[in-house]
């Protein structure tokens, strides 16, 4: 008995078929720019033909069937429905797109492309879910099983490993008018604090994104405000000298009265209205100001009256923070220099952290032992707080960096530059934790939620952003290449050549990396 042929035509070169999951339709593609599905009994067309404009490299079902992934070298992948050929919104490279897969649970597409790039899209909406990965040459990707991370690799003989998590990234809606100065977690985490430029803030839940109410401070022109340490308390300070203080509860702030706020604070903040900051100290005793005063002070003041001389430096002071024990003051300024201070006696305490250049910002590290301090030329420097002696740091892959921020355990140092890169390193070390990601624009400022699994980024048009961060810690070089190994099926062998894993060497190798925590 002879078997039924049956002839599927496209106008152009055939560049591959495949069967769908179910066995009942044919997918084919060619280089007449469109894909087509057949069929299989009787060979003809089930939707119109699926158009690109140029060659389609490849084509393929989603796990259901309900779907088609397609790519082609008019710088798209396209998802279509595969019973009436409908297509999303296309997924858009700069060059021909060499290949497509959809991720897993079929949530997300990825694509590479000939523009040097791999992405992440969303498989529904055709939304770019990470910015372009730039590996040069790129000609294959694989994400994670749980999503949250994608390996690229190339003919140069690299891979490359990227963090993302897939979840929804937290906006904050303040409006084209509020272009964000600033944001903060409040010390449990629940809050967020925001400044625009026009002077408002405003509380929102971290979780949500939703404002919360905050009584009288609508309509004032604040010029900073800080949340309490261990008190859950929010102070702001105003244009007009005035100085409020809010109880914050889960649904909002309950403002504090005039009497309540002056038995709290009876020092008048800035008569001259000049305070640009002001910072708690640890145990939410005492308050640090600093101000625009032409010569460059601060002024730390307790319950009653101010506490210490004024801290006084060549140029104006940026910015100020305490140590962890509240023993000192670490203070940056346009003279170039930081300067570590005596908390309770306001005398400096020599000699000053220098820099080429105008100090940026500083930090302590969590243990207190360290100042990291960082300049209007880009450069960075890690200090022992005790000798005020650099230490060795060096982040490699960043350009000319913007800010730095240690996690709350103090075993990552998050850092941006000034095209958007942010990366996490290991501050000892300065080693990459195998974590980067690129912000859509300028970064201004970013830091750590208090349990060090989220950051907020703030852009400089003045967004506000929530992320969540796929590591706790350091991923040593071994656990990567044991993961790089598992995931692809391949090693490199002593002569850098690319190879094949063995049936038997995978499953020992996988044993070994699911048995690791």
């Amino acid at each position: 008995m002879r078997g039924k042929i049956l002839i599927l035509k496209h106008e152009g070169v055939v560049r591959g078929a495949t069967y769908s999951p179910d066995g009942r339709r044919i997918l084919t593609w060619s280089d007449d720019a469109t894909a087509r599905v057949w069929d299989r009994d009787n060979g003809n067309p089930l939707t119109n033909p699926l158009l690109h404009e140029g060659r389609v490299w490849g084509a393929d079902f989603s796990a259901d069937g309900k779907r088609i992934l397609t790519w082609s070298e008019d710088g798209t992948a396209r998802v279509w429905s595969s019973s009436t050929g409908d297509p999303l919104k296309p997924l858009t490279h700069k060059d021909s797109v060499k290949g497509a897969k959809f991720g897993p649970k079929e949530q997300w597409v990825l694509t590479w492309s000939e523009d040097q790039t791999a992405r992440m899209w969303d498989s529904t909406t055709g939304t770019a879910l990470t910015p372009p990965m730039y590996h040069p040459g790129v000609i294959g990707t694989e994400l994670s099983p749980d999503g949250q991370q994608i390996l690229t690799w190339s003919p140069d003989g690299t891979v490359r490993l990227w963090s993302y998590i897939p979840a929804p990234v937290l906006s904050l809606p303040l409006g084209p008018k509020h272009r964000v100065r600033g944001a903060a977690f409040s010390p449990e985490g629940n809050h967020i604090l925001t400044l625009d430029r026009n002077g408002d803030i405003q509380l929102w839940d971290s979780t949500t994104g939703t404002t919360l109410p905050l009584p009288e401070a609508s309509g004032q022109q604040f010029r900073g405000a800080i949340f309490r340490p261990n008190e859950k308390q929010m102070l702001a300070w105003a244009d007009d000298g005035t100085i409020r203080l809010w109880r914050i509860l889960t649904d909002g702030g309950q403002l504090l009265s005039a009497d309540e706020t002056r038995k709290t604070w009876r020092a008048a903040f800035s008569p001259d209205r000049k305070t640009w900051g002001a910072i708690f100290s640890p145990d939410g005793k005492q308050i640090l100001t600093w101000g625009d005063t032409g010569a460059g002070t601060a002024s730390l003041w307790s319950r009653d009256l101010p506490a210490a001389s004024p801290i006084t430096q060549q140029g104006r002071v940026r910015s100020a923070i305490f140590s962890s024990d509240g023993q000192q003051i670490l203070t940056w300024s346009l003279d170039e220099t930081a300067r570590l201070w005596d908390s309770q006696t306001g005398d400096e305490i020599t000699p000053p952290l220098t820099h080429l250049s105008p100090v940026r910002g500083a930090q302590f590290s969590p243990d207190g032992n360290r100042i990291l301090t960082w300049a209007a030329d880009g450069s960075l420097q890690m200090w022992d707080r005790h000798t005020r002696t650099p230490l060795p740091l060096k982040l490699t892959d960043m350009d000319e960096i913007q800010g730095v921020a240690f996690s709350p355990d103090g075993f990552r140092l998050l850092a941006w530059d000034k095209k958007g890169e942010l990366g996490l390193w290991d501050p000892a070390s300065g080693d990459a934790l195998a974590v980067s990601f690129h912000h859509q624009g300028p970064v201004s400022h970013a830091a750590f939620s208090p349990d060090g699994q989220r950051i907020l980024v703030v852009d400089k048009r003045g967004d506000v952003w929530g992320r969540s961060l796929p590591v706790a810690g350091a991923v040593s070089r071994e656990h990567l290449d044991l993961q790089l190994e598992v995931w692809t099926g391949t090693r490199l062998n002593e002569r850098d050549e690319l190879e094949v894993l063995s049936p038997e060497e995978w499953r020992t190798m996988t044993k070994e990396y699911e048995g690791r925590p």
